[in-house]
């Protein structure tokens, strides 16, 4: 490890994110093909009630009202910390029975390693560039500089 990664204190958090980030493969992208864009347009389809191609401020509104509807499990108009905790869960929930079944190809309910997608061998790749196989501490530093200069990350 100490090839790819700086040593101390400062280095555990990188290498936690990103061995993490490998590992996990981003499952919480679980709908669609992983992409934003997927995720963006299911969105958009929800909340296009009248399937007109376009979302309107009403149906808008109308989203946002049923989504808090459902999060309002006691009725009392307001989101306490627990029910938009239960909300999350469940939605998250939700996402992980989709991307199982998605993935799930001996259909056994449950995913083994085999199964799970490797979507940090794309990563992996776009941080190594100078293609030899291995992330050492430049490419990383880079990288970090790069995703700190996109709009958004800081």
């Amino acid at each position: 490890m100490t090839r790819f990664f700086p040593r101390g204190p400062k280095a555990v958090l990188p290498a936690i994110a990103l061995l993490g980030g490998l590992a996990m493969g981003g499952t919480a992208l679980a709908h669609g093909d992983g992409k934003h864009g997927a995720w963006m347009g299911k969105m958009f389809n929800e909340m296009d009630a009248n399937a007109d191609g376009t979302v309107s401020a009403e149906e808008r509104a109308a989203f946002k009202q049923t989504r808090f509807t459902a999060a309002d499990s006691n009725g009392d108009g307001k989101l306490s910390a627990e029910e938009m905790a239960a909300a999350r869960q469940a939605k998250m929930a939700d996402r992980m029975a989709a991307f199982i079944a998605k993935q799930d190809k001996d259909g056994d309910g449950a995913l083994s390693l085999d199964e799970m997608p490797d979507r940090g061998a794309r990563m992996m790749k776009k941080i190594d560039t100078n293609a030899d196989g291995a992330i050492d501490k430049a490419e990383l530093d880079a990288f970090k500089a790069h995703m700190q200069g996109r709009k958004g990350h800081n």
